[in-house]
């Protein structure tokens, strides 16, 4: 794999050159620019280019398990790494996960171990991924490993979707009760309230608070839609920029009955 490296030297006339070249190493630059007559007075590999890791999210779930089930396969076959790494970012080319793929292939062809290379991108593989691929890399099994990332991710993928499922019935009551007592508050506690003015009755402390409540609610409707909205935008922000509030807003969706 060459390198690309900004070099500063002098010829034989005592001119500076400075200039940018490709080479597999320091020695096969001297050699190149020696052939020019330019001796090398410094050369320093170019900084490469800081890539921004993808959001959260960007990559599936299942595109990881589809990964780990092609690299088993194509490691039990005896196809080389950096191969297998090849054919599957070709198979993924509509996928976020491609170009990932060929730059770790880009790693592990210059040196790099697999597990290492992952982890240039840790908000696309698991933590556990890539300590499974570690280990298997010492190991010598590394087909096993990636039967037991692919059992990993797919217990997490199940995991979630029932976490899904299970707080998708509380949240449509929430939302129904919720709704229910914005309209009774608004369109029938109102009613029954005049009815009792027009009979002169007397009126106890808890519905003449609950008369108050009413009035309220009525009155300042739309200032209320406008706190629930700020809280739920807030809450939503919240969820994908703190690992924190994910992790309490999960313990109280595992209390929930």
């Amino acid at each position: 794999m060459s390198t690309e490296y900004t070099f500063r030297g002098i010829d034989g006339a005592g001119r500076i050159h400075r200039g940018t070249r490709t080479a597999p190493d320091e020695r096969a630059l001297e050699s190149d620019l020696r052939a020019r007559g330019i001796w090398i007075l410094k050369a320093t590999p170019k900084a490469e280019k800081r890539r921004r890791a993808p959001r959260p999210g960007t990559v599936r779930r299942a595109d990881l398990i589809a990964f780990c089930a092609s690299m088993r396969f194509q490691a039990e076959a005896g196809i080389p790494l950096v191969q297998a790494l090849d054919g599957f970012a070709l198979e993924s080319t509509g996928s976020p996960l491609g170009p990932i793929l060929r730059e770790v292939r880009e790693r592990v062809e210059g040196g790099q171990t697999l597990s290492l290379a992952l982890e240039s991108w840790p908000k696309v593989f698991p933590r556990e991924l890539i300590q499974l691929v570690r280990v298997g890399e010492g190991c010598g099994s590394l087909p096993e490993a990636f039967v037991e990332g692919q059992r990993h991710l797919e217990w997490m993928e199940r995991l979630v979707r029932d976490v899904r499922q299970a707080t998708l019935h509380p949240l449509l009551v929430l939302c129904v009760a919720t709704l229910f007592v914005g309209v009774l508050m608004t369109q029938v506690v109102p009613r029954l309230m005049d009815l009792l003015l027009a009979a002169r009755l007397p009126l106890p402390g808890p519905t003449r608070f609950l008369w108050i409540l009413s009035g309220v609610a009525r009155d300042h409707a739309f200032v209320g839609l406008l706190m629930l909205s700020a809280i739920a935008v807030l809450g939503i922000v919240l969820h994908r920029s703190s690992r924190t509030f994910r992790r309490s807003l999960d313990r109280v969706r595992m209390r929930c009955p």
